[in-house]
């Protein structure tokens, strides 16, 4: 089930989005998301932003966000970190589905 069709907050006070991966096809939960390149069933546009060289470093780092479909995710539950340019997503996603990356 897709987040949009749960609940919708607007977000105020980021910095500039700096990637937007577009959701192309249905994609299950635990699927790598690269920021460095466009994967199956998504394309990315902006730039690749550092994550952060661990686990510890992108946790505790308050400018980068991320959200889908306008819902900011929580970086301890909702994302699981992989490396500085690589993440995945406790949550499937549908075609449609919007990843912003704030940075």
């Amino acid at each position: 089930m897709s987040w949009k069709t749960n609940k919708y907050i607007r977000i105020h006070g980021f910095e500039a989005i700096k990637s937007r991966i577009f959701i192309t096809g249905r994609i299950s939960s635990n699927t790598n998301f690269s920021l460095v390149s466009s994967g199956v069933n998504y394309n990315i546009s902006g730039d690749a932003i550092p994550l952060g060289d661990n686990i510890t470093d992108f946790l505790l780092d308050n400018n980068i966000r991320i959200l889908l479909n306008g819902v900011e995710l929580d970086k301890s539950i909702d994302i699981i970190y992989v490396d500085t340019n690589t993440f995945k997503l406790n949550y499937g996603v549908d075609k449609d589905d919007i990843i912003l990356i704030y940075g």
